[in-house]
């Protein structure tokens, strides 16, 4: 008989615990039982059901009640005292936090190519500048396998002004006892973070599929045999690894991975933007990612921080923007005898035209057609699209954390005045 019971305290969240414990209560239903079928259902009044088998015929439930305590909720055609054994050894492989091996997930994703419609305008100088063109197979660590396949132009023979269409053939390995709840979720959550990766590298968005599946066991069994090729390259921008999975934590820890993480989903948001103020917003959200703390203090001196921040970070990114023959055009700013005072005045430009449409509203988009090109909105993106970049590419080889705004530090300090006169 299974009694009532509750599951030991789990080192994650606790809706992930209950997925790894129910994935081992299906693979050993699976293996004992040939216990094929299995769902979920349940009300978040009435707690969660988990269903194992055909309820036509062999099948137990289990339920979470909304207490936390588990009980065996029914039992057909089958031996209560096995269902016992597999309920006992998946709680002992949940309490080792053992994911049993790793499942592989495979699906395609989509980089287009540049559409010269008015929509896509605002990115126009962005795209010329950012864009690379990645072909053949690469990896990220060892969890995970790309293949870029970009598409032959039509008519070899034109120069291409953008990068082509590029298919991108992803395989991930994840952790978990089955394909089951936890390998799906974890499994679509990685697959966000590398489309975002890849949109990085390319400098173009990436359309990443809705819902992705476990791979096939000829592609499975294929994609082991290379998954730790030596050979196969790893996916890298402007010489920089992308690895966030394994070499930036092995860096700079697991905070390093969570700053990388939003620098990069908030950078590929912004690639998928086609209003200029929102683009902006995006862009320094990447960058405020990497040096923002995860600390109750990390409100206060925001501005400070994005200066002196990124000042540290990329000096040499910031100095490159000062000195662009566009940059008073795109951000209406002009250049102050120091130079140390116009990358202050430069940055907290920037953190101002961020601000303005978060509490004003979005501005218009800017001009149309071939006016565009000329247009401040564009200009600026594609500045700030450096800008990002550079900050991003900067922290992946030296991650680190802003103190500033710490009142452990500074109890008594103010921020600094961004507004003194030039000199």
């Amino acid at each position: 008989m299974v009694d009532a019971f509750r599951l030991p305290d789990f080192q994650g969240p606790a809706d992930v615990g209950d997925l790894l414990f129910t994935d081992w209560i299906q693979r050993y239903a699976n293996e004992r039982l040939s216990l094929t079928q299995h769902g979920t259902g349940g009300t978040a009044e009435h707690g969660s059901l988990y269903t194992f088998g055909d309820p036509t015929s062999s099948s137990f439930v289990i339920e979470k009640s909304v207490t936390g305590e588990w009980s065996l909720n029914s039992c057909q055609g089958l031996d209560e005292s096995e269902l016992e054994s597999i309920v006992k050894d998946a709680m002992d492989r949940y309490a080792d936090g053992d994911v049993g091996g790793d499942i592989a997930y495979k699906a395609t994703m989509t980089s287009r190519a540049f559409e010269m419609v008015p929509l896509d305008m605002s990115n126009f100088m962005r795209r010329l500048g950012d864009q690379a063109l990645i072909a053949g197979p690469c990896r990220i660590g060892d969890s995970v396998l790309l293949n870029f396949a970009p598409r032959s132009p039509d008519d070899p023979s034109q120069p291409q002004l953008f990068v082509p269409e590029t298919v991108i053939e992803v395989t991930i390995f994840v952790g978990g006892p089955v394909a089951g709840g936890l390998t799906n979720r974890t499994a679509s959550i990685m697959m966000e973070i590398v489309g975002a990766l890849c949109a990085f590298a390319l400098g173009n968005p990436v359309e990443i599929p809705p819902v992705i599946f476990p791979a096939s066991e000829p592609d499975t069994a294929a994609a082991r045999v290379i998954r730790f090729n030596p050979s196969i390259p790893g996916l890298a921008r402007d010489g920089v690894s992308l690895d966030i999975f394994g070499e930036l934590p092995a860096i700079g820890g697991i905070d390093s991975f969570f700053r990388a993480r939003g620098a990069f989903l908030s950078f590929h948001a912004a690639l998928e933007q086609h209003s200029p103020d929102v683009e902006t917003m995006l862009f320094v959200s990447s960058i405020e990612a990497l040096i923002t703390p995860f600390q109750d203090w990390k409100k206060d001196k925001a501005t400070k921080r994005f200066i002196d921040g990124i000042n540290e970070l990329c000096p040499e990114v910031v100095d490159s923007l000062v000195n662009h023959d566009n940059i008073e055009q795109a951000f209406g700013f002009r250049k102050a005898t120091a130079p140390q005072r116009s990358r202050k005045k430069l940055l907290d430009k920037i953190y101002d035209i961020r601000s303005l449409p978060t509490h004003s509203g979005i501005g218009l988009k800017g001009s149309s057609g071939m006016a565009m090109f000329a247009d401040p909105g564009s200009i600026r993106v594609a500045l700030l699209s450096d800008l990002a970049r550079g900050a991003i590419l900067n922290f992946l080889q030296a991650p680190r954390s802003s103190l500033i705004g710490c009142p452990s530090f500074a109890p008594a300090c103010h921020d600094e005045d961004t507004t003194q006169p030039d000199i």
